[in-house]
Parts: C-alpha cells; structure tokens; sequence
C-alpha cells in the first residue's frame, strides 16, 4: 500500500496549491457520478494526483505502474451499476482531501489504510479465481 505513507507525507507538507489541486480533482470527480467509465477514471486521476503531490517520485512511479494494473483489474471486475460505490469512494476521497487539509497526518494515513482495505477486498470478492489480467492487449 504504497499509497499510505504517500498520502501521510502530503498531509505533513501540504501547500495551498497542492490543497487547491485536490479540491479541483475532487470536483471532477462529483461530475462523474452516476457514469462508471468516467468515474473510474476521475477516481485514477485523483490517486494519481496525491502520489504526484507527495513529492517522492520513486514511490509515485511505482504507485503509478500499480495503480494501471489496478485500473485494468478493475474493468475486467467492477459492474457498471456503481452508484453506491461511486458515492462511497468519493466521499472517502473527501474525507482524505480535508484530513490533508487539516494537516493531520496520522489520521489521513489511517483513513487511506482503511479505503485502500476495503477496496482492495471489494475487488478481490468480485474476481473470478480463474481470471488472468493481460498485460498486452
């Protein structure tokens, strides 16, 4: 969960701008509710966007080379009616954004822990053991 420690340090080192870039990625994603193909990438744009922040860029490639893993995982497994999902990630998202906001480090590291979590199993419960990502297609 390459993610958390990056979200941590960007709460600790936050800039006005960089709070400002992600209450603008924030309302791009609201925009997107309700169209799963859209949302799913405004969601990759924002994960994105708090690894660019974070200011570490080996852990931002990598993050990045997971998260399009991720993201090709999550066409073959999420369903198009994701309505309530959508919701609920987003306010996550929120939830982040103002903890970065606040500056508090400790609980936007639990917080993203903990959607990162549950993610990650809400993915997993949904793919079929069988399932093979390709990678070159």
């Amino acid at each position: 969960m390459l993610e958390v420690p990056m979200a941590k340090n960007l709460a600790l080192h936050r800039s006005a701008d960089q709070v400002a870039a992600l209450h603008a990625a924030l309302s791009d994603e609201q925009r997107s509710l309700g169209d799963a193909d859209e949302f799913r990438s405004a969601s990759t744009r924002f994960h994105d966007l708090v690894g660019r922040l974070s200011d570490n860029t080996t852990a931002e490639v990598v993050a990045n080379i997971l998260g399009q893993l991720v993201n090709l995982h999550a066409q073959q497994v999420v369903h198009e009616s994701v309505a309530n999902e959508e919701a609920a990630i987003h306010r996550a998202h929120s939830k982040l954004v103002k903890l970065i906001e606040k500056g508090d480090a400790a609980a936007a590291e639990a917080h993203w822990r903990s959607h990162l979590d549950a993610v990650a199993g809400h993915m997993t419960f949904r793919a079929e053991p069988s399932e093979t990502i390709n990678l070159f297609h």
